[in-house]
């Protein structure tokens, strides 16, 4: 027998595509297990959908975060701005760095939280220097 495989993601046109291929070839007694195990969705993706889900919770709290990082990281004054906050708090390990997350990948959320909860000190002493920011996330967020 031949035996392939085809991946996909959980597109709605790729939903349609896989059903009719799965009928087309039940036709012709051409899958295993009777096409049982022709579609099996991608398990990292579903966990991707659950933990999004779950950031929702926080979303107010992320947003400032995300907009707190854009700003320091939007121009070349504000990045050396922040840089001085960061001195004069002092105690913050810069090796890490300020990390922005891409939103289809959750590890990357966690990532850009754990980076920035380091420089929670740096972002008030910000707020206090520089009016234009006004999204510093409070303490409880």
């Amino acid at each position: 027998g031949i035996y392939f495989f085809i991946t996909l993601d959980n597109a709605t046109a790729n939903e349609v595509l896989q059903k009719n291929l799965s009928e087309q070839w039940k036709l012709q007694n051409n899958l295993i297990c009777n096409g049982d195990y022709f579609h099996i969705r991608c398990s990292a993706h579903i966990f991707n959908i659950i933990v999004q889900e779950g950031l929702r919770v926080a979303s107010n709290a992320l947003h400032k975060i995300r907009e707190s990082i854009k700003y320091v990281k939007g121009s070349k004054a504000r990045k050396i701005a922040f840089k001085e906050c960061v001195i004069k708090v002092r105690g913050i390990d810069t090796k890490v760095g300020l990390r922005m997350d891409v939103a289809t990948r959750w590890n990357s959320t966690y990532l850009m939280l754990e980076s920035a909860i380091s420089y929670r000190r740096a972002f008030g002493s910000l707020a206090i220097r520089d009016r234009a920011y006004v999204h510093c996330p409070s303490n409880d967020e």
